[in-house]
């Protein structure tokens, strides 16, 4: 069984190994970018299988001082959102829905708070397919892309209604 909860300072060292397994999709995060994130205001849930964590979802609200240049694209075309920054599920734990109860508990947390959409990039060359697809999925829809680097992502929204 799959429990979904708040980061504790505990959880640091299994959120930063899931992280770097997933580098080329995330980016990179080290502690002090993780402290200096929770300090800009970012909202991270973790999730747990048998008292392991398995996966984590780190989100801004509209209005942080956070530097991601996606974050603040995003921060000049809406003024009510919640970015994804990024969502990690451990790979033997996938298809499980983790996932998408990771989406559906920050939805009614958004919508609950006021928010009018939830926000998140994806990479697009190269390609992420499975992050393409599992956003479809959610109610994504594209609205624009930006290069950043070597990279192309797809700048993505989900109303809430």
């Amino acid at each position: 069984m799959i429990t979904f909860r708040p980061f504790e300072k505990a959880d640091t060292i299994a959120l930063l190994q899931l992280n770097e397994a997933s580098i080329d999709a995330t980016g990179p995060l080290d502690e002090a970018r993780l402290s200096e994130l929770q300090q800009q205001g970012c909202r991270i849930t973790v999730a747990t299988a048998e008292n392991t964590v398995i996966g984590f979802l780190m989100a801004f609200n509209e209005g942080s001082e956070y530097d991601s240049v996606n974050y603040q694209w995003f921060n000049k075309q809406f003024k009510s959102f919640a970015y994804i920054d990024r969502i990690v599920i451990d790979a033997a734990s996938r298809g499980h829905g983790a996932g998408q109860q990771f989406y559906r508990t920050l939805k009614e947390q958004a919508a609950s708070e006021g928010r009018r959409w939830l926000t998140a990039e994806i990479n697009s060359v190269p390609p992420n397919e499975t992050s393409l697809v599992f956003h479809q999925k959610q109610g994504f829809v594209e609205i624009g892309t930006q290069s950043v680097g070597s990279k192309v992502v797809s700048m993505q929204v989900c109303e809430l209604v």
